[in-house]
């Protein structure tokens, strides 16, 4: 093994929860179909020449983190790896095509539940889920990795990538599961204190500034339970029309996607969760920075955060100007957000003396948000004269212990369906374990009637 670089702040930190089980993997995933109806979706040798080419394009799929426990954990490239440990096949689901998404959403939860253990092998893996409907070979690929290796975007990539190399005709012996690693160093830390300089005044901010207040619906305190952290996963999918609808709504009301899905989500947390204890939910967004670095298509953890808080919304109504104003002023401030590198969130984890402490005091506190989100951009699904191509594309993260109570990640083919991923930790959400499945209905519903109304 050769030695390759230090980690940075935000990888050791993303590293040093898993290890205390607060968190587990994040998962971005894709349905296959593939002209070919006698394309083996069951067989791992069959991805094996794929992934190949996906592991000589990004080297972080060969690294390692060592000195975890020390003050400077360092990564290092294994020198080869085995495929059968990167692979796994679930039972072939008997699924009409109507019914894929139900099948993914209940195999999603063991699958970003599934920790990663061996400290020799890279934490990543390809989960595969085949159907078996129609004359089409079709199944479910997740990319699954450590969040320290990658963040959604990088899983983005991974599959952009699986998708070209599986076009190419295969020679007999690249199914061979044993991938001998180039020697060759890693890229760069993206969260440097030289990338992400933070001035005095900013700091003054955070200190004085409180997003979430005594009256925040932030879930049940932070807790651990006996039986570790367990992901509960519910997926709520909007077809292209109504996607279209909502997309124009947003454009002539001045604003984004984004910006109204947390609108839409508030409306549904609001109809889900009524009474007057609390008159505000906080969100927490990721902020994509490879755009303000200069460097869009590079692999890795790029993604600051950025708090805001939003009064109930009465979701009996119609939307109202004012929550399209709202809205509007969300878009504009993600904006802001993405388009510079002084004084971003990510640039003060360097500042954490202990990790592993600074996680561990949160335990019986309050929570920093009420729902966490993530839009990656849509993925183009189709390669012209191509012998497979992506019909469904989703994004899923285990649950976060010391994080809001739910996370709602959102990804979707271009013209296609979008899919909006719910995950949470069970019993996290302030009511009987009994009760959850219910509220998860009724957010899904609220968000469901929203679009609709807006394609009608």
């Amino acid at each position: 093994m050769v030695h390759q670089r230090l980690a940075s702040p935000y990888e050791k930190r993303l590293a040093i929860r898993e290890d205390l089980g607060y968190f587990h993997t994040g998962s971005v995933g894709a349905v296959y179909e593939f002209a070919d109806g006698s394309f083996q979706v069951n067989s791992a040798r069959s991805f094996a020449p794929a992934l190949k080419s996906c592991i000589a394009m990004f080297p972080q799929m060969a690294m390692i983190m060592k000195g975890k426990d020390t003050k400077e954990p360092f990564w290092e490239l294994v020198p080869s790896l085995n495929l059968d440990d990167h692979i796994s096949v679930i039972d072939k689901q008997v699924v009409d095509e109507d019914d894929e998404t139900a099948a993914i959403e209940r195999a999603l939860p063991s699958i970003v539940d599934q920790r990663f253990t061996d400290p020799s092998v890279p934490p990543w893996r390809i989960v595969i889920l085949p159907f078996t409907s129609g004359s089409k070979s079709r199944c479910f690929i997740a990319y699954v990795s450590s969040h320290s290796t990658a963040d959604g975007v990088s899983g983005y990539f991974f599959h952009r990538k699986f998708l070209e190399a599986l076009q190419k005709p295969v020679d007999s012996h690249s199914n061979n599961p044993t991938v001998v690693i180039l020697d060759i160093p890693l890229p760069e830390a993206f969260d440097t204190p030289e990338r992400f300089p933070i001035s005095p005044e900013f700091m003054k901010s955070l200190a004085t500034t409180r997003v979430v207040d005594e009256n925040t619906w932030t879930g049940s305190p932070v807790f651990l339970g006996p039986n570790g952290l367990q992901t509960g996963v519910k997926i709520i999918e909007i077809g292209a029309s109504q996607v279209k609808g909502a997309l124009n709504a947003s454009r002539a009301h001045g604003t984004k996607l984004t910006g109204l899905l947390h609108k839409l989500v508030v409306r549904a947390l609001t109809k889900a969760l009524p009474g007057d204890e609390f008159t505000n939910f906080v969100s927490q967004t990721a902020v994509d920075l490879r755009m303000a670095n200069g460097t869009p298509l590079i692999w890795g953890n790029c993604v600051s955060g950025l708090s805001y808080s939003h009064p109930r919304i009465d979701p009996s109504k119609p939307i109202s100007d004012k929550t399209w104003a709202d809205a509007k002023s969300l878009t504009e401030k993600l904006s802001e957000c993405s388009s510079k590198l002084e004084d971003q969130m990510i640039g003060m984890i360097r500042f954490v003396p202990d990790h592993a402490a600074s996680m561990m005091q949160k335990l019986g506190g309050p929570r920093d948000a009420s729902f966490a989100l993530s839009n990656i951009n849509a993925f183009d699904g189709v390669i012209e004269k191509s012998i497979c191509k992506i019909t469904k594309f989703l994004m899923t993260t285990s649950a976060a212990v010391h994080s809001a109570p739910f996370t709602f990640c959102i990804a979707s083919v271009k013209g296609g369906n979008l899919i909006c991923v719910v995950t949470w930790q069970k019993a996290a959400l302030g009511c009987p374990l009994e009760d959850e499945a219910t509220l998860l209905d009724n957010i899904s519903s609220s968000i469901k009637n929203d679009f609709e109304n807006m394609s009608a």
